[in-house]
C-alpha cells in the first residue's frame, strides 16, 4: 500500500522495493508543498474574484469609504487632510465616482426590496473632487496602497473592479499559504476548509480590510504553529518565518483590533508548541530579525490608531445614550446572534446567508470546536478557552464603552478573524489526539457527507446573494423570476457566474476529501521528519542522521 502527500507523489515504497533517497524525498516534498499551495490559491482565488463580479459596486459594509481612501491612496494621499467640514473625517481630492459613490446606494441599502438598478449614474465619474472618508481615515495606509492603484489608470467601475481583484488576489495568496501550512493534517485541512466560509470569500472579494485582517490572522496562526511543532532548519526555517512576518504585516496594518488578534494568535501558538521546537526557533537569528519587523510595524501602525478623533457617524445611532451596563449586557446577549457575521451576511449586512447554510456551518463548526474541546490536550482546551472568552467578552466590553456616544455599532463580521483562528487550533487539537478514520468506515463516510454538505452551503449562499441583487428577496419572487424577470444583472450575467461558482465549488470539494484521505495515510513519524528531510536536502552538509 502506498502513502502519498497532498497532491503530491508517493514517497513511501511498496513492500520489497528499492528505499527511496532523502534527495528524493524532499523532492517529494517540495513539489508536494508547492502543488497545494498552487491549487488551493487557484480555487480560493478564482470563488473570491466570481465574489468580486456578482457584488454590485459599492455594496459592501463601507466599501465606498475605503474605496475612496485607497484611490485617494494610489493618488498619493496616503493619510488625507483633517476635514473641517466634516469632524472626525479625512478631506481627499478623488474622482467623483468614489467621492459621491455612497450617495447613490441609498435607494437599495439595507431595502431588500429593492434591486441596484435604481441606482443613477454619478456625473462625470472622474473629475476630481473633494471627498470625506470617515472610519476608513483611522486606518493604516498599507491596505489602500495595496489594492488602490488600478485607479491610476483605470476610472469608475472598472477600477473599483480591479480593487476588489487585487484584494481578492491578496486574501487568496493568505488562504492557500494557510491551507499548504496544514496540509500535513487532515483534521486540521477540514477545519480550515469550514473556516473558509461564504462571509470570508465575500469579503475578500471587496474593497474592505477585513478580509484580509481574517485571512492574514489565519494565515499567521497556521505558520507559527506549524513552525513551533515541527523541527526545521536552514532554508525552510527561513521561508517559515519570512511568511509569517509578511502575514503579520499585513494583519496589523488592517484595523486597530488587529493588534489584538496577533497578540492571542501569539499566546495561543506558544501554549500549542513543542518545547523542543520552540527553543530551537528561538536559537534562530531569522526569528528575531522577523520579531524586530514586526514590532516595529505595530509602533507604527500604533501613529494611526491612537490618533484622537471624532467618529462621525452617517446613519442614526441606535442605542445612543445608554448606560455602560446595558451596552455590555445587551451585547453579551446577542453574542450567538453575531456568529451570522461569520458565516453569511452579504450586501450592507441586509442579505443574511439562506438558514440551509447557516445550519450546516452552525453544526460543522460547532462539532469541530466542540471535539477540539473534549478530545483536545489541556494546552489545545485552554487556547480554545481563552479565544472563546475573547470572542465573548471583546465584543461587550467595546461596546459598552461605545454605546454613550455612538450607540450600538458592533458586528458580528469584526471577529472573523478569531472565529477562523479558533476552528483551526480546534482542527490541530484533533489532529493530535485523533486518528483519521480510514476510507469506507461509517465515520469517514459521515466527513465526506459534512464535505458535500459544506460545498452546498457555500453554492446555496452564492446563489441567494444573486437573488437579492437580480429580482431582490420580495417573498413573492421565485427562481423563475430570476430567469424570466432579472431587474438587475452583474457583469457576464449571474448564470454563468452561478454556474462557474457551482463548478469550481464541486471541484474544490473533491480535491478537499483527496487532501485528507492522502494526508490520513501518512503517519505520524513520517510527519514529523518531513521538513527535516528537506532541510537535509538544502543543506549538503548535513547528515540524514541529524533532524
Amino acid at each position: 500500500m502506498r502513502a502519498r502527500l497532498p497532491f503530491g507523489e508517493p514517497w513511501i515504497a511498496r513492500p520489497g522495493a528499492m528505499p527511496r533517497t532523502y534527495s528524493t524525498r524532499a523532492s517529494h516534498i517540495r513539489r508536494s508543498r508547492l502543488l497545494t499551495f498552487l491549487l488551493s490559491f487557484a480555487m480560493i482565488f478564482a470563488l473570491t474574484l466570481i465574489w468580486a463580479v456578482a457584488t454590485p459596486p459599492m455594496a459592501s459594509p463601507d466599501e465606498p469609504a475605503h474605496a475612496m481612501r485607497a484611490a485617494a491612496a494610489a493618488l498619493g494621499q496616503l493619510e488625507g487632510t483633517p476635514s473641517t467640514t466634516v469632524p472626525g473625517s479625512a478631506d481627499v481630492t478623488v474622482p467623483r465616482y468614489f467621492a459621491e459613490a455612497e450617495e447613490h446606494l441609498n435607494c437599495y441599502r439595507r431595502q431588500i426590496l429593492v434591486t441596484p438598478s435604481c441606482v443613477t449614474p454619478v456625473g462625470d465619474p472622474t473629475a476630481l473632487v473633494i471627498g470625506h472618508t470617515t472610519a476608513a481615515a483611522l486606518n493604516p495606509p498599507l491596505f489602500y496602497v495595496t489594492v488602490g492603484w488600478p485607479a491610476t489608470f483605470l476610472d469608475g467601475a472598472k477600477a473599483l473592479y480591479a480593487m476588489r481583484a487585487l484584494s481578492a488576489l491578496v486574501c487568496a495568496a493568505l488562504l492557500a499559504v494557510a491551507f499548504t501550512a496544514l496540509r500535513r493534517s487532515s483534521w486540521s485541512v477540514l477545519a480550515m476548509a469550514v473556516a473558509t466560509t461564504p462571509m470570508v470569500l465575500f469579503l475578500s472579494g471587496t474593497v474592505n480590510p477585513n478580509g484580509m485582517e481574517a485571512c492574514a490572522a489565519v494565515a499567521a496562526f497556521a505558520l507559527l504553529t506549524t513552525t513551533l511543532r515541527t523541527e526545521s532548519t536552514g532554508w525552510i526555517l527561513i521561508q517559515r518565518v519570512a511568511l509569517i512576518t509578511m502575514s503579520s504585516i499585513l494583519l496589523i496594518n488592517t484595523r486597530s483590533l488587529s493588534l489584538v488578534w496577533l497578540l492571542i494568535i501569539a499566546v495561543v501558538s506558544l501554549l500549542l508548541a513543542k518545547p523542543d521546537v520552540l527553543r530551537s526557533v528561538l536559537r534562530a537569528p531569522a526569528t528575531w530579525l522577523g520579531s524586530a519587523l514586526i514590532g516595529a510595524t505595530a509602533v507604527w501602525a500604533l501613529r494611526f490608531y491612537l490618533r484622537p478623533q471624532d467618529l462621525t457617524l452617517t446613519y442614526s445611532p441606535i442605542g445612543a445614550g445608554g448606560s455602560w451596563e446595558s451596552g455590555f449586557f445587551t451585547t453579551l446577549d446577542r453574542t450567538f446572534e453575531y456568529g451570522l457575521g461569520w458565516i453569511g451576511h452579504f450586501g450592507w449586512l441586509d442579505t443574511p446567508a439562506p438558514t440551509f447554510t447557516l445550519l450546516i456551518w452552525t453544526l460543522t463548526a460547532g462539532m469541530i470546536i466542540l471535539a477540539g474541546l473534549v478530545l483536545g490536550s489541556w494546552r489545545v482546551r485552554t487556547g480554545l478557552i481563552l479565544i472563546a472568552l475573547v470572542m465573548i467578552l471583546l465584543p461587550a466590553l467595546l461596546q459598552a464603552a461605545l454605546v454613550q456616544d455612538v450607540g450600538y455599532v458592533w458586528q458580528g463580521r469584526y471577529t472573523i478573524a478569531l472565529f477562523m483562528v479558533v476552528l483551526v487550533a480546534a482542527g490541530i487539537g484533533l489532529g493530535d489526539s485523533v486518528v483519521f478514520p480510514t476510507a469506507g468506515s461509517p465515520t469517514c463516510r459521515l466527513i465526506v457527507a459534512g464535505a458535500v454538505a459544506l460545498g452546498l452551503g457555500q453554492i446555496a449562499a452564492f446563489v441567494w446573494a444573486l437573488k437579492r441583487y437580480v429580482v431582490s428577496l420580495s417573498w413573492d419572487l421565485t427562481w423563475i423570476d430570476m430567469l424570466t424577470n432579472p431587474t438587475w444583472l452583474p457583469p457576464g450575467g449571474w448564470i454563468p457566474l452561478g454556474l462557474a461558482y457551482s463548478a469550481l465549488i464541486a471541484a474544490g470539494t473533491f480535491l478537499l476529501i483527496a487532501a485528507a484521505a492522502s494526508s490520513a495515510q501518512l503517519g505520524e513519524e513520517d510527519r514529523a521528519g518531513e521538513d527535516s528531510a528537506a532541510d537535509r536536502e538544502s543543506d549538503p552538509g548535513s547528515s540524514p542522521g541529524k533532524a
